[in-house]
């Protein structure tokens, strides 16, 4: 092992591959030192202990901070490197957390003095299934080459992106998107048929996805705004059309979601409840389209993250309950699902984080139980999908630190082991 074994992330203390993640865990650790005074391991610690601690993950808690600054160190030192953010998602965070220490902040909505002690994958939002790199009917389909030439209409940068963004060549689609856009300007909307307008919508959503792959959420708004403007033209034309609403929906998620990484909540709130109302649509007119009834559940999801965020926390349970309602009764209907058994898993983890924020750890102990139990199963089903066996080591450290908040030490103990 190379590197200063006082900043190491679990997993390459105990030899395993490093990843940007362990990167992260390392800027946390340096974070609580700046913000603290203090280091995150006792200087009295000689070599051993110090390995041990830092296989185990075992940080001295941060003390002293806001709760903003609080959880995002948390976040960012899990001992699962999923369960870790971005370095875009923690610059953004750390942005908006100097804005709001400019601000005058207003209290607690759920007036306690705290806003949540989150114990789930903390502030990621349940993304569309259907549309994650702009594919939709009528549209050009993922997996050619970002044309230079001809009509921007046609921008084809689906698989070419995820290529280039392995390597952090991104900005080699930069020009195409400059040219897409000169484009769009100088060739009216009206002159185009209802194809031409979602594949210009289509193109118009994968420069958005570019730029907030390359994390300029600022210059992606503008795209995708666009993109959405067009969409609901078309679902205008077309209001019994379920694919034209399908898209709509989602991209309302999409200007909800640049909003949201912006700290932007009340104007996510606005796109995410009109992602929510066009989902609802789309299961009256076909409630047998699973796609749909996921989407529904989603989108309750992501209102119940930002209402979480806000404070309201009765506002946030009501919405992730309802996407565990719906989650479980798909399951029941598909057993062998192993993508529903893992939302049913992540919902009742997001309803067992706010009833435990509201102090109410009998019921949040049971959520997690759930969770911990689905988890299992997933390993048992899939033994050889590594987030899988990350998902259950962080699911048996929610039910252990249930437990040891309940006093009930011995038991907590079994799972920690």
């Amino acid at each position: 092992m190379l590197g200063t074994l006082a900043y190491m992330s679990p997993e390459q203390a105990r030899g395993e591959a490093a990843t940007p993640a362990s990167d992260l865990y390392a800027f946390g650790l340096l974070l609580q030192e700046l913000f603290t005074g203090r280091p995150p391991y006792a200087e009295t610690d000689d070599y051993a202990a110090l390995l041990d601690r830092a296989r185990r993950g075992d940080v001295s808690p941060p003390v002293g901070l806001d709760a903003d600054l609080t959880r995002l160190v948390q976040r960012l030192l899990a001992l699962a490197p999923a369960e870790r953010p971005t370095a875009v998602d923690t610059l953004e965070r750390l942005r908006w957390d100097r804005r709001q220490a400019a601000a005058p902040r207003p209290p607690p909505s759920d007036g306690r003095g705290h806003r949540g002690g989150r114990a789930r994958r903390g502030e990621v939002l349940r993304r569309p299934e259907g549309r994650t790199h702009g594919s939709r009917r009528g549209a050009p389909r993922r997996g050619g080459e970002a044309q230079a030439g001809g009509r921007p209409d046609r921008l084809h940068a689906g698989d070419l992106r995820k290529k280039l963004e392995k390597v952090g060549r991104l900005e080699i689609l930069d020009e195409v998107g400059a040219k897409a856009m000169d484009y769009f300007a100088a060739v009216p909307e009206s002159s185009l048929s209802d194809e031409e307008l979602a594949q210009r919508s289509a193109a118009l959503y994968q420069i958005g996805d570019v730029r907030i792959a390359q994390g300029r959420l600022a210059e992606a708004a503008k795209p995708l705004a666009q993109s959405l403007a067009l969409a609901r033209t078309l679902a205008g034309r077309h209001p019994d059309d379920g694919q034209r609403l399908y898209d709509l929906a989602q991209s309302h998620f999409w200007v909800g979601f640049v909003d949201w990484r912006q700290r932007r909540l009340d104007g996510a709130l606005v796109h995410f409840r009109e992602y929510v109302r066009i989902a609802e649509r789309l299961v009256s007119i076909d409630a047998a389209n699973i796609d749909w009834q996921i989407e529904l559940a989603s989108a309750n999801s992501n209102i119940g993250s930002v209402l979480e965020e806000q404070g309201d926390l009765d506002g946030a349970l009501e919405r992730f309950r309802a996407a565990l309602d719906i989650e479980r009764a798909l399951l029941a209907k598909q057993p062998d699902n192993n993508t529903l058994r893992r939302n049913v898993a992540a919902s009742n983890n997001a309803v067992g984080a706010v009833l435990r924020a509201k102090g109410e750890l009998a019921d949040s102990l049971s959520h997690h139980r759930a969770e911990l139990a689905l988890q299992e199963d997933l390993v048992r089903r899939e033994p050889g999908t590594a987030r899988w066996r990350q998902y259950l080591g962080v699911s048996n450290n929610r039910v252990g630190s249930l437990l040891e908040a309940q006093g009930r030490i011995s038991d907590a103990a079994g799972t920690h082991r």
